[in-house]
């Protein structure tokens, strides 16, 4: 009889039971997004403009074709400027310029002298601890490549915050 009643509220336990939670059923329940998945959903879109000027390298990741594809799939408005006349004509629809850092304070200037109001925002390739803390300082928001996409967005996201 008492094996009897045990079974039988074992029974009730198991069948009236909230669903048990293991290590990582967390992200597959619906309307829940991993930390990764958020972050590539821009906060603010905006029209970004990715300058390459004469001297820019070509194997740099500003002539990565995925760069303008990667800016339009979460919803930015890319274009692209390769000559100085270019630069300044583009850059008054431009919220964030993209441009590498060598030439990231001329650009700055050219920008502000045209008396335009875009963001500039350096990118380093591989760059040194020192030199990227030294370029953090100077521009505020720098983007250090190779990064995922997630970071080109939070790295455009906190130039348009810093505005």
């Amino acid at each position: 009889m008492k094996r009897g009643v045990g079974s039988l509220l074992a029974a009730l336990s198991i069948v009236s039971a909230q669903d048990l939670f293991a290590c990582g059923d967390r992200f597959i329940f619906s309307g829940s997004n991993s930390r990764l998945e958020r972050a590539a959903t821009p906060g603010v879109l905006a029209n970004v403009l990715i300058y390459r000027d004469a001297e820019t390298d070509p194997t740099s990741v500003m002539f990565d074709p995925a760069l303008p594809e990667v800016l339009a799939e979460v919803g930015h408005t890319p274009s692209v400027a390769d000559r100085p006349d270019e630069l300044v004509e583009s850059a008054r629809g431009a919220d964030v310029v993209l441009v590498e850092y060598r030439s990231a304070p001329a650009v700055r200037e050219s920008i502000r002298a045209s008396g335009g109001g875009s963001i500039v925002v350096p990118v380093l390739d591989r760059a040194a601890r020192k030199n990227l803390s030294a370029a953090k300082r100077e521009f505020g928001v720098v983007l250090n490549v190779p990064a995922s996409a997630a970071t080109l967005i939070r790295a455009i996201d906190r130039a348009l915050a810093a505005r």
